[in-house]
């Protein structure tokens, strides 16, 4: 769950993400613009995004950690 809210979140803000995400992330956005379509978008999605990340429970720091690096790298970006 993590590594799609931290999807979300890259596409949201229109940064890259890692290559070897590029197949997920493009059926990510296809799920999403159907979402909108449908016209179910929250008005303050980031905020509901980051809050969903940081409520998820124990994850195993070698799949955690570098989840976390990108997270970073969304906040020093936005």
């Amino acid at each position: 769950q993590l590594a799609l809210l931290t999807l979300d979140l890259e596409i949201l803000l229109q940064l890259p993400s890692p290559p070897e995400f590029s197949a997920a992330r493009m059926t990510r956005q296809v799920e999403r613009l159907n979402a909108s379509l449908r016209g179910s978008r929250d008005g303050d999605e980031q905020r509901v995004l980051v809050d969903r990340w940081l409520a998820t429970g124990p994850v195993p720091a070698p799949l955690r950690q570098p989840l976390q690096a990108r997270l970073a790298t969304l906040f020093n970006a936005g």
